[in-house]
């Protein structure tokens, strides 16, 4: 089976929002996972992978407040920086990402 073809039948569309969800198996932490080649991999390094990037880019950081989240738009690479990174709710952007305000409607993720 192709990658995309995994994760697009583990994955569903939120109502009146952008995130996807994923229906797919979790660890024991409750994080989503994906199982490629018979490895465990986290599904949003999957969600990465199928937007073209490389399966081993991660590690990852999820940019909306929903846990179950896998929108490639809803995550970005971890930094060197990881108290930002366990804060940070962002908006990726087509040349980065840009930190949103409290006072800005996030209510679409939730």
């Amino acid at each position: 089976m192709r990658w995309e073809d995994y994760y697009w039948k583990r994955v569903r569309k939120v109502k009146n929002s952008d995130c996807l969800v994923w229906i797919g198996p979790f660890n024991e932490e409750d994080r989503p996972v994906a199982y490629i080649d018979r490895r465990k991999v986290s599904a949003l390094g999957l969600s990465w992978a199928v937007d073209g990037g490389a399966l081993a880019d991660g590690p990852f950081v999820r940019t909306c407040r929903n846990p179950n989240c896998v929108n490639v738009d809803h995550i970005r690479r971890k930094t060197d920086y990881p108290m930002g990174d366990e804060n940070a709710i962002d908006e990726r952007l087509e040349d980065g990402f840009r930190m949103l305000t409290d006072d800005e409607d996030l209510s679409d993720c939730d």
